[in-house]
């Protein structure tokens, strides 16, 4: 039986193992919260993270790097973004060269606008360079853990790895569908949060969802502009790590940057609506590396600017959705 290291014990991870369990591996789980270990370790469950799903077969949990990845072939890093090459340059020690790295962390290098599987590939030796996977799309913990169907897409600049990765992760409930396009797929998964977040602003102004449907739609089109300037196909975008995941991060009551946006509208500051989420909200620095691309690239964009600055800059939201209406161009979108 095949063991598979899931970095990363939180909704995710614990989601993802749900489904990998059902193809017969062993799984075994990094986290450095101890209390987590504990609730895996003895009562098969994932109080903190995933309440109600049970892991009482084949999965042991660690706080060991050593201990986690040990006889392991797969490793799944299901961590936030902002912490990814971190946690990468920690694995190393007890890395080889036949493990196979699936990212499905969201998100884009603050510093040098490198994608996650870049950030990865940089902190990599060499000889496991071209040992990566990315996984997005529509996907949100707490229905994967309940196996509700769910479709994504992975993508690698090693197509050999696709068909084991598909296997990895293909179950009855959990659709696996491939792109070549790699850096679109993780762009798409990495935007997607910015528009998220004001769609839980239009939520928590109590719009409708005229309102909202048209605002996601306008943001989408901003999406598809990055992701062009980015040299990425943009069809990637109409698909399941571009379109669809936008979708479900926009109208889940389960999304974090949704509901980080609906505390926005209602009053909170930025500090304290991170605080009642309490995990990460990855639309904020989304918001900040999209306008440095779109200043890099020369793009002319109008609504993304006004989720940064309501984000960033203390707007009100209700007046920068009011001052988007104003002064974006009339033209057909």
């Amino acid at each position: 039986m095949e063991k598979v290291c899931i970095i990363g014990a939180g909704n995710m991870g614990t989601a993802l193992a749900v489904q990998i369990l059902k193809n017969n591996y062993f799984v075994n789980f990094f986290t450095i919260e101890e209390d987590v270990v504990n609730q895996i370790n003895t009562r098969h469950e994932n109080i903190k993270y995933l309440p109600g799903v049970n892991l009482e077969k084949n999965v042991v949990a660690y706080s060991n790097y050593k201990e986690a990845l040990n006889e392991t072939k797969y490793v799944v890093i299901t961590v936030p973004s902002h912490i990814v090459e971190g946690v990468i340059t920690n694995m190393l020690p007890y890395l080889n060269n036949s493990h196979i790295i699936v990212n499905v962390a969201k998100g884009i290098c603050p510093k040098t606008q490198r994608t996650m599987s870049n950030v990865i590939k940089d902190a990599l030796p060499d000889s496991m360079k071209n040992n990566i996977v990315s996984l997005s799309g529509p996907s949100i913990a707490n229905e994967i853990g309940k196996n509700m169907p769910t479709f994504v897409v992975i993508s690698s600049e090693n197509t050999k790895l696709l068909k084991p990765i598909s296997k990895l992760f293909t179950t009855d409930t959990f659709k696996v569908y491939t792109n070549p396009d790699k850096k679109g797929v993780e762009l798409g998964g990495f935007l997607k949060n910015i528009i998220a977040i004001l769609a839980g602003i239009c939520d928590g102004l109590k719009y409708g969802v005229n309102t909202k449907a048209a605002l996601i739609t306008r943001g989408y089109r901003e999406m598809v502009l990055i992701a062009e300037a980015s040299s990425t196909n943009k069809q990637t975008l109409s698909g399941l790590s571009g379109l669809g995941d936008l979708i479900v991060t926009c109208f889940s009551e389960h999304s974090r940057n949704r509901r980080f946006g609906e505390k926005l509208a209602l009053g909170l500051s930025v500090e304290q609506a991170k605080q009642e989420i309490g995990q990460a909200v990855e639309g904020i620095i989304a918001a900040k590396m999209a306008m440095q691309i779109a200043k890099d690239k020369r793009l002319k964009l109008k609504l993304i600017p006004e989720i940064y600055n309501i984000i960033y800059k203390g707007k009100n939201a209700k007046k920068a959705i009011a001052d988007f209406i104003k002064n974006d161009s009339v033209e057909e979108f």
